[in-house]
């Protein structure tokens, strides 16, 4: 379990004065998985269901497209209705303030 160790990704970022940009509503960014052309997945800890999840969040020029922020939009509806073994779930998707993000099951392992 957890003993409130940092991660060495927090750590990274609490030198270079980044430390806020680790929680993003009620979730705690633990350390960067990936990043697209749409964004970047983060494996982030959910303080309220006590669960690691991945933590896709959105590139902000991305979103300054109205036709972008919609299409993400309906593909959220369709990710989030999606059930199949090979496919990640996705639990949620949100934002705060004006950071866009998915909340997707977290998997252990390689992509």
């Amino acid at each position: 379990g957890r003993r409130g160790w940092l991660t060495a990704y927090q750590i990274k970022e609490v030198f270079r004065g980044r430390a806020r940009e680790l929680f993003v509503d009620r979730y705690v960014l633990l350390d960067l998985l990936g990043e697209g052309g749409m964004g970047r997945v983060f494996k982030a800890h959910d303080t309220r269901l006590q669960r690691d999840v991945a933590l896709k969040i959105i590139r902000k020029e991305r979103l300054s497209n109205p036709a972008a922020v919609a299409r993400f939009g309906h593909e959220m509806v369709a990710l989030g209705q999606l059930q199949h073994p090979h496919v990640v779930k996705a639990f949620d998707a949100s934002q705060t303030g004006d950071t866009h993000f998915v909340v997707m099951e977290f998997i252990d392992g390689q992509d």
